[in-house]
Parts: C-alpha cells; sequence; structure tokens
C-alpha cells in the first residue's frame, strides 16, 4: 500500500482477496457528510466532519484501508478541498450531480 502523510491510497487486502474501497464526500458550507462502501455496495463507515481539508485528510488517515476512489461532490469549497486532498496524493474526482441525482443516490445509501 502507498501512503501520502498517513493516508493509504489504494485498495486494501482482506483476508486474502483485494477489496476495494471507494467513498462519496457531501459538502455543505458548514460540515462534510462522508460516506465508506466496499466494491459491493455494502456501507463501511460514515462521519460527519468539518468541512475543511485537514479533517478530511485526517479523517481518512485513520481508515485501516485505502480508497481506491474519492468522490466529491462540485460545489463553492470543492475547488478548496479538492485542492487539499490532491496535494497529499489522494484519487480524488469532482462530481457534478444534479439536486435530484443527488438526493436519489445518497437516499438509503449513506445517513447524512
Amino acid at each position: 500500500m502507498v501512503s501520502f502523510n498517513g493516508v493509504l491510497a489504494c485498495s486494501s487486502i482482506t483476508e486474502g482477496t483485494t477489496m476495494e474501497q471507494y467513498a462519496g464526500i457531501d459538502v455543505s458550507l458548514e460540515s462534510a457528510s462522508v460516506c465508506v462502501v466496499d466494491e459491493t455496495g455494502r456501507i463501511v463507515r460514515e462521519a460527519k466532519l468539518a468541512c475543511e481539508p485537514a479533517a478530511l485528510i485526517a479523517w481518512l488517515g485513520k481508515l485501516e484501508v485505502g480508497m481506491a476512489r474519492l468522490g466529491l461532490e462540485a460545489g463553492p469549497l470543492s475547488q478548496w478541498l479538492y485542492a487539499g486532498m490532491r496535494e497529499v496524493g489522494l484519487s480524488v474526482e469532482l462530481l457534478e450531480m444534479e439536486a435530484d441525482n443527488l438526493a436519489t443516490a445518497s437516499v438509503g445509501r449513506c445517513a447524512a
């Protein structure tokens, strides 16, 4: 596994098999809601964090597995968060979603 400032940046190995994990980050002015799922779509972990790069990077760094990819909701704070996360080598992508698609995608998957 590759580590950038303590953040694992690749898939993890669980019981002899490679298990990709992915994180979606829903951004608001006051907080960021993070939902981590495995490659089967099973929710692995959720959190509500301060909406700042250092908080997201620190939380991701505490996970015992790496993220194959991070999806970051595009919005007013996204460029700042994106730049901070890319700076430490995280594989983060900005996601443009219409409000109705975002709500449909998140309802029932992860509690914000």
